[in-house]
């Protein structure tokens, strides 16, 4: 996002959080393609002002919206990147995501489990009913998803 907005370095680092691809590219790579297609650099600055309005809207739900709403939400978002319904993400991760303690989190995913809505194993988190937990979201993540669903219907 950094090179996308002009910087040569990004502040911070990119972490995996799941099994699966990640690619890394030169910065001056980057910048070159995006001169090149132009058509490639608005759509992917358009991405990173969907990105970046996601980040906004999960620093104010984290700031007003209830432990249970943003730990649904976290859970909605991870089904949506991980593409299943299988999440290969622990609960003391998403207390941590959270900036929560495994403890907080525990009466919450227990009650959930007891409902049916996921399942947790060994370091992965099953969404068996994501319409029960949907309900129990805030509607944080439904603005997110509908952000990126439009950036995809743009590549279909």
């Amino acid at each position: 996002l950094a090179v996308c907005l002009g910087d040569r370095r990004a502040i911070g680092r990119g972490v995996v959080q799941m099994d699966g691809r990640a690619w890394t590219l030169p910065a001056e790579m980057l910048q070159g393609a995006m001169k090149a297609e132009p058509a490639w650099c608005a759509r992917l600055m358009r991405y990173t002002e969907a990105v970046l309005a996601m980040v906004v809207q999960v620093m104010a739900c984290n700031a007003v919206h209830a432990i249970e709403q943003r730990y649904c939400r976290l859970l909605l978002t991870w089904r949506d990147q991980a593409d299943g319904h299988l999440v290969p993400l622990t609960q003391d991760f998403a207390a941590r995501s959270l900036g929560l303690d495994r403890t907080s989190l525990a009466p919450i995913s227990r009650r959930l489990q007891e409902e049916g809505a996921i399942v947790v194993r060994h370091g992965r988190i099953a969404i068996e009913k994501p319409e029960a937990v949907l309900a129990r979201s805030c509607g944080c993540y439904a603005l997110a998803r509908r952000r990126f669903a439009a950036l995809r219907s743009e590549r279909d």
